[in-house]
């Protein structure tokens, strides 16, 4: 029997839409330049991460700026450095969701420390972010920790709309019962 896809990919759900953020909360909804943080991931036991980003409607005011940042450690979040990584955009750029082709990837982007804005306007959209492990260790020894930074520009940005997952691939010792990513 070959490998199942749990005993060589961990996943973690990394942000909830009810919450708004399950990680540590930066402003609060509605208020100025609202700012949010996923969980904080553990990468010394896995080479890459994928977070994957579903959007509801998204709307002008849902219109974020998505950050990937290295950490020192799940405890100390304030301790973080924006580093580069690769994203796509998949899926319905309409006002209807689900659309014709709405399951076509978008062109693999190289993303810088900047981050890249999601668009206004879809419904159903997909945004996948990946980042190697060699990149955050980039940063130095100590930083071996990964999470999304998300942002909005004005009040009334508030990013609840959104469902992100984190998949961790590339374990050093596939197995089972894959070990805690999350401190």
């Amino acid at each position: 029997m070959s490998q199942m896809f749990s005993e060589i990919n961990k996943i973690n759900n990394v942000w909830t839409p009810a919450l708004g953020s399950s990680g540590a909360a930066g402003a609060a909804p509605g208020t100025t330049n609202a700012s949010y943080e996923t969980d904080i991931l553990n990468m010394s036991l896995y080479k890459h991460a994928t977070f994957v980003i579903t959007a509801g409607a998204i709307v002008e005011c849902n219109h974020m700026n998505v950050k990937v940042m290295a950490c020192v450690s799940a405890t100390e979040g304030g301790y973080t450095v924006p580093i580069d990584f690769y994203y796509r955009a998949q899926g319905s750029t309409e006002t209807a969701a689900y659309a014709s082709s709405g399951d076509k990837p978008g062109t693999l982007t190289a993303g810088t420390s900047d981050g890249f804005d999601t668009s206004s306007g879809g419904v159903g959209a997909i945004y996948i972010v990946e980042v190697d492990t060699p990149n955050i260790l980039a940063e130095g020894a100590t930083y071996e920790h990964v999470k999304l930074y998300i942002q909005g520009s004005t009040q009334d940005d508030d990013p609840r709309n959104y469902s992100i997952l984190a998949i961790l691939s590339e374990p050093r010792y596939p197995q089972a019962v894959l070990n805690t990513a999350i401190d």
